[in-house]
């Protein structure tokens, strides 16, 4: 074989080094804008779901939402109107983007002491209990004189198994108007009518964890009485209500103590109005309210039920979907007939407005983060505050109506009613900082 000349040699080799330069930077330039499969935090869009589990089969929407006592779990209750399922209540499970569980309630058999059979029971609020949750909830009995309206409570387990449920004799007819749970008792809240006589009453009845009758109170009024809100007060219990009589139509206050009379105050002002909702302040209450004329603006009232001023909202919106929100932030206000978003202070002097929404649904606050969730054209939209503020359209499944949100150990969970059923969706993103949350 012939030997190559130095001068051969160093040429190839020149050539072999060039050859490798071009191929490397041929690699270099053909991956520079190539995405990467596996992104950082910062390339991530602010906001994402992850997952979505969509109910829909039986149009279940849901009444109450809770995030399991594991933190990765979500259950819902709430009732179905389509087909063979329809006039049923439901629990649902929902973990790490997986239906778990899915069963109907029957109460039939808890509710058989009953002298009566409860027919087209539905469920119309749920509170965590401190072994599980318990249940306000409507039916209808048969009387020789017809149909009658009846409340009554359930106890359930964290599984979704009915521990016991009871009914208490009822005279008139009873519709649930509100319930809530504080320090160890089920309040229930209903509201009954007599038509024929203009005669109003609102009913309290306080149950025990075993959903046991302890107590039962009531305030009768003249005219017609719309339940607002109701809270503890002093040694009795504070009422909240519209009422719409002959000669005025306002908010009426009901104090009411066990054993006495209830003692009523009244918030008048030269114009009828009613109230869309209620909040206890700093300096007393206050009351999102639509007037006579469709103007919508917030009362404030002092610890006495006096009128200290009242403030006005401008522009055009539905008069029945005012909300009040309260965080550590402030006061989130949606002023019915308008559809801006405003944020006050712990004195309800107004900061600023956020953003513009068709209705507010809920919120989920932790240290200096929250976030707000509203519908806009049918989306959902979250509001995010914290060290800046941001809005963020999420497009769920169908016509949105309402968004739950729910803190987990992983972060942000929503449970979002449409026209056809509800979805539970896992929210990622840069923007929720705090995954605590």
């Amino acid at each position: 074989m012939q030997k190559l000349k130095p001068q051969t040699k160093a040429v190839i080799v020149l050539n072999c080094v060039i050859v490798l330069l071009i191929t490397g930077l041929f690699f270099v330039y053909a991956t520079r804008d190539k995405p990467d499969d596996n992104p950082t935090g910062s390339k991530l869009p602010d906001i994402y779901t992850s997952w979505q589990v969509n109910l829909s089969e039986h149009n279940e929407k849901p009444v109450a939402s809770f995030t399991a006592p594991d933190m990765k779990t979500i259950h819902i209750f709430g009732n179905c109107s389509d087909g063979e399922n329809k006039n049923s209540v439901f629990f649902a499970a929902v973990s790490e983007g997986e239906l778990v569980k899915e069963e109907l309630l029957d109460f039939t058999t808890a509710l058989s002491v009953s002298p009566n059979k409860i027919y087209d029971y539905s469920l119309k609020k749920a509170c965590v209990a401190e072994t599980g949750y318990m249940l306000a909830l409507q039916g209808y009995i048969n009387t020789v004189s017809g149909k009658i309206d009846v409340s009554f409570v359930a106890a359930v387990d964290y599984e979704g198994k009915i521990v016991k449920a009871d009914i208490h004799t009822v005279i008139s007819p009873e519709r649930v108007a509100d319930a809530f749970y504080d320090q160890g008792k089920l309040y229930m809240v209903v509201q009954t009518g007599y038509s024929d006589m203009n005669i109003n009453n609102i009913k309290i009845y306080r149950y025990s964890t075993d959903v046991t009758l302890e107590q039962s109170l009531s305030a009768d009024h003249l005219g017609n009485m719309e339940y607002l809100y109701m809270a503890t007060y002093k040694n009795g219990y504070l009422l909240c209500f519209n009422v719409a009589g002959a000669e005025y139509n306002c908010v009426a206050f009901a104090y009411l103590v066990p054993g006495t009379n209830a003692t009523f105050s009244y918030a008048k002002m030269q114009s009828n109005y009613r109230a869309t909702d209620f909040t206890v302040y700093k300096n007393g209450y206050a009351l999102l309210c639509v007037d006579e004329n469709d103007n919508s603006f917030l009362l404030k009232l002092s610890n006495n039920f006096e009128i200290l001023n009242t403030s006005y909202f401008s522009g055009h919106g539905n008069k029945y979907e005012g909300k009040i929100i309260y965080t550590e932030k402030g006061y989130f206000i949606h002023g019915c007939t308008t559809k801006d978003l405003y944020l006050y202070d712990e004195n309800l002097n107004e900061s600023k407005m956020l953003t513009s929404c068709d209705s507010v649904c809920d919120s989920v606050a932790n240290g200096n983060s929250v976030v707000i969730s509203t519908i806009e054209d049918e989306n959902i939209k979250l509001c995010i505050i914290n060290s800046e503020e941001k809005t963020i359209t999420l497009k769920a499944n169908g016509a949105q109506k309402f968004a739950a949100l729910l803190r987990t150990s992983s972060g942000l969970t929503l449970v979002a009613t449409n026209e056809k059923g509800f979805d539970v969706l896992k929210v990622n993103g840069d923007v929720l900082i705090d995954q605590t949350l």
